[in-house]
């Protein structure tokens, strides 16, 4: 388990200057420049497999790297379709498990657009839907 309980700093994916571009590689780097998290980028999908979560979990607490994530950017929780609603609770879930598997912390997303809708109702159905 990660001390959660002192600030940590990192990057946002996997920093520009890992030499060989990989998660494994991008945590080890973060440790080599000095910081001490890193986010994992689901932004435009959760593209990691439970095999290399594994893996990731395993590298991460060896060079005690406190893992986040961001969840796909196209969630919205306050679409008029239900399908759509739907699709983006399973993209939530989807991304806090494999961050789960990859022995991170926590996963924040962008719940839902406006859609030139009252600021009031689209909370209330954003929050009815989480």
């Amino acid at each position: 388990m990660f001390r959660v309980d002192r600030l940590r700093f990192g990057t946002a994916g996997i920093p520009l200057s890992t030499p060989k571009r990989s998660t494994i590689d991008g945590i080890i780097h973060v440790r080599n420049l000095g910081l001490d998290a890193m986010e994992l980028e689901f932004v435009r999908g959760v593209n990691i497999k439970p095999e290399l979560a594994k893996k990731i979990k395993y590298t991460a607490k060896k060079h005690d790297v406190l893992l986040t994530a961001h969840a796909p950017y196209y969630i919205n929780l306050n679409a008029s379709e239900k399908a759509k609603v739907e699709a983006s609770k399973r993209r939530i879930i989807q991304s806090a498990e494999r961050l789960h598997q990859a022995g991170g912390w926590s996963v924040v997303f962008h719940a839902g657009y406006y859609l030139k809708q009252p600021k009031e109702s689209v909370y209330q159905r954003i929050l009815e839907a989480l």
